[in-house]
């Protein structure tokens, strides 16, 4: 039996100290009276969670904002709809409602003329080139728009674009239905806008609204005579996510895989990227510069398989 093994000597006070050969001039770390020292990632994990919570906070706050501090519910991005291979539109009859504006001076008449914007102004340029992407983008973001829209449980996002100088602006039916409120937070600008309902087609899909703020805004023009051709290249814009990827607008780009004629409406089938909270932005050719379409809807379980809703299906609402 060895000496140091001795039933009695519970403490082991009889056996030499240990010495640590890979770690000499350091404490020995039989003591227990010393503690190690802490790791690193200890003191890196509260500082990543309180840059990610204030991250948050900020892309949170003009939601805030647009309705004076009062606590909401979790953003619901999932304002697109989702269109089954089988499936046939809901049928619904057209309807038309103004929200009660305190401002009378705010009352519009949808039918009147609009003050496009243009690319490339004077310059007469040949169907067959198209227009470079960031110079359409130059000329087009400042009037895209992310729509709030606060229901009684929840609250929606979805997308826009201004039609008409005085505000008169476009979204999908199905972002705006059952909305309390609805705010609209342009591209070019940080301050967010109400809105009310102008009027609305719950069978194509498409809403018009008012900004309540009376000014003179940026606006997008519509292509007139439009006949979609396969294989024409185009832009889609809008928030896909909603605030979850922050207030920046977001960019794809594609071509018309297809053309859906349904008995409601007029679809334009795309490869362009199209996600929830994509609803309701416009399609822009880039020939023209100018909105061919209005996004609508992406199939289920698919990929490179979106929708837009043919522009001529918005002119003839205007028109009414």
């Amino acid at each position: 039996m060895s000496k140091y093994n001795n039933e009695d000597d519970y403490l082991n006070l009889q056996q030499p100290k240990q010495v640590d050969e890979f770690a000499l001039g350091e404490t020995n770390s039989d003591s227990i009276e010393e503690k190690s020292p802490m790791p690193h990632f200890f003191y890196i994990v509260p500082l990543v969670v309180g840059f990610v919570i204030l991250v948050g906070l900020g892309l949170s706050i003009f939601v805030m904002r647009a309705w004076e501090q009062t606590p909401l519910p979790e953003i619901d991005t999932r304002s697109i709809r989702v269109i089954e291979p089988s499936a046939s539109s809901v049928k619904a009859s057209e309807k038309t409602v103004k929200l009660k504006d305190n401002n009378p001076s705010n009352s519009v008449n949808v039918t009147s003329s609009t003050t496009p914007i243009t690319i490339n102004p004077g310059v007469s340029t040949p169907s067959e080139i198209l227009q470079p992407v960031n110079v359409i983008l130059s000329q087009v973001m400042p009037a895209i728009g992310m729509v709030l829209v606060k229901t009684s449980s929840k609250v929606n996002s979805g997308s826009g674009f201004i039609l008409r100088s005085d505000g008169l602006f476009v979204t999908n039916y199905h972002v705006i239905e059952d909305a309390q409120e609805i705010a609209i937070k342009l591209n070019s600008r940080e301050k967010v806008n109400f809105a009310d309902i102008i009027t609305y087609d719950a069978q194509k899909d498409l809403a018009i609204l008012k900004l309540r703020e009376i000014e003179k805004y940026p606006v997008l023009a519509l292509e007139e005579n439009f006949t979609p051709n396969l294989g024409d290249d185009l832009i889609v814009l809008g928030y896909p996510l909603g605030v979850k990827l922050g207030l920046e607008v977001t960019v794809s780009t594609g071509i018309i895989s297809s053309i859906r004629a349904l008995p409601e409406v007029n679809l334009i089938q795309t490869n362009a990227a199209i996600n929830h909270g994509n609803s309701g932005g416009p399609v822009i050719s880039r020939r023209t510069g100018k909105v061919i379409g209005i996004v609508t809807a992406k199939a289920r379980d698919s990929e490179s398989i979106g929708f837009a809703i043919n522009v001529k299906e918005l002119q003839q609402i205007i028109d009414k």
